[in-house]
């Protein structure tokens, strides 16, 4: 069973066979506990759409999504609701991060950002918990326009399909004027602005147990180590049943 989270828009499609579909939002289950997504490295594809700060803590649209002032009254509706109190961004980083290192497809959708000065500066990127992102859209010159034709569309990507339905069933309403380095785009505008495209988010220093091995080690308060293992490097060796061995692509691996 393929497990999909979807934050901030919802599948209304026909049931699909093998996958099972969450529609939840990224705030603390502490906080709501029924609207709350699992970790984040539970899913083999995320979707997220923070398209306003309900849409990314709760996982749909809310009474004051289209508000100015959406964090005030949030939080004027329940003190829990504060982003504060409701997001831990730091928590949810490092899931998204652990949850790419485990082969998980992650779909950022555009969205214009909502900025405000609300105890500190806000704003709505926070939700795609990934801040290389929400930097490269800032630094790619989103476009809000409206269009129903496409440019060039990459027939051999995944998501080919997706944007010759939408030219057809809506159009588009945003794309990015001057994409920064590390982006492939899949569909373009007549005048060649990206309608969509995939990012490489580099792992820095490079995991490669298979030529490096790995190191566990398990702390706890007071610097007590609780586990500090060293697994060795090395290929998987049929004859002796020992060593690495790695997904088709090399992004997640095992050892025996």
């Amino acid at each position: 069973m393929r497990r999909v989270l979807t934050v901030g828009l919802t599948y209304t499609g026909d049931e699909i066979e093998g996958v099972e579909i969450e529609n939840l939002g990224l705030c603390q289950p502490d906080v709501d506990r029924e609207r709350a997504a699992y970790p984040l490295y539970e899913y083999d594809t995320i979707i997220i759409n923070p398209e306003s700060y309900t849409h990314f803590l709760f996982g749909a649209a809310g009474e004051f999504s289209n508000e100015l002032y959406e964090l005030g009254k949030l939080k004027g509706a329940n003190d829990r609701y504060d982003l504060d109190s409701a997001f831990d961004s730091e928590d949810r980083r490092k899931e998204m991060e652990a949850a790419i290192a485990n082969g998980a497809t992650v779909v950022w959708c555009l969205s214009e950002p909502k900025r405000v000065n609300f105890f500190g500066y806000r704003e709505t990127h926070l939700g795609y918990v990934a801040p290389k992102v929400a930097s490269f859209v800032k630094r790619s010159e989103l476009l809000v326009k409206k269009g129903r034709r496409m440019g060039a569309i990459d027939p051999d990507n995944h998501f080919a399909r997706y944007f010759e339905v939408l030219s057809r069933t809506g159009g588009w309403t945003l794309c990015l004027s001057d994409p920064s380095e590390g982006y492939a785009s899949i569909a373009a505008t007549p005048e060649g602005y990206s309608l969509g495209g995939q990012v490489t988010l580099p792992t820095s220093p490079t995991i490669n147990p298979i030529a490096n091995g790995m190191r566990v080690l398990l702390t706890k308060s007071g610097s007590t180590t609780l586990l500090d293992v060293d697994v060795a490097g090395g290929a998987y060796v049929s004859a002796t049943k020992t060593g690495w061995r790695a997904n088709p692509t090399g992004t997640r691996w095992s050892s025996r």
